[in-house]
């Protein structure tokens, strides 16, 4: 909350700010290789693939699930089935992601088909049929006990598979594949 950042700031109290779940934080975006400033440690690295879908963060506390787009505003009434599916999940969590429209083996199937979905307030019930959703996860922001934000990214990862594992909604929730880049440790 900005307000509540610009109280801090002027009381020299920022290092005390922290991500709450349902609030959702700035969007970690990619940037292209040739816009870094300096040479790449390789083996500090990961790669994960691009897949096309919404730009998605998922806040579940309590009872209570909310979905925010890349531009921080709410979705869930726009992808109910997800929003339903986190309710289940055991547990509070904000996990950072991608929605994707998927084949009934769960593979994405291409940004097109979740077109008719977008700018939805409330798809219809033939909507969800024809196009379900599922909400891959790149990163988890907090595990409901910790904000998770300052952990480095292994260790997020970590918290991450583990949720997946034991908490997650298994209808609702893919773990997006990760690997070493090539000649890294």
């Amino acid at each position: 909350d900005i307000g509540e950042v610009a109280v801090l700031a002027r009381h020299g109290r920022l290092g005390e700010a922290r991500q709450r779940i349902g609030r959702p934080v700035a969007f970690m975006l990619a940037s292209p290789i040739e816009t870094m400033a300096t040479p790449l440690e390789i083996d500090r690295y990961v790669m994960e693939d691009k897949i096309d879908g919404v730009r998605a963060q998922v806040h579940k506390q309590g009872g209570v699930v909310e979905i925010f787009a890349r531009g921080l505003d709410r979705t869930t009434t726009a992808f109910p089935e997800v929003a339903e599916a986190f309710q289940f999940a055991t547990g509070n969590v904000a996990l950072d992601g991608e929605i994707v429209a998927v084949l009934p083996d769960g593979r994405p199937r291409p940004f097109q088909a979740l077109q008719g979905r977008l700018r939805r307030v409330r798809p219809t019930p033939s909507m969800i049929a024809d196009t379900p959703v599922a909400f891959v996860a790149y990163d988890i922001l907090s595990d409901g006990e910790r904000d998770l934000l300052g952990l480095p990214w292994t260790e997020r990862r970590a918290c991450l598979e583990a949720f997946a594992s034991t908490r997650a909604p298994r209808a609702a929730l893919a773990l997006h594949p990760v690997a070493k880049i090539p000649g890294g440790a």
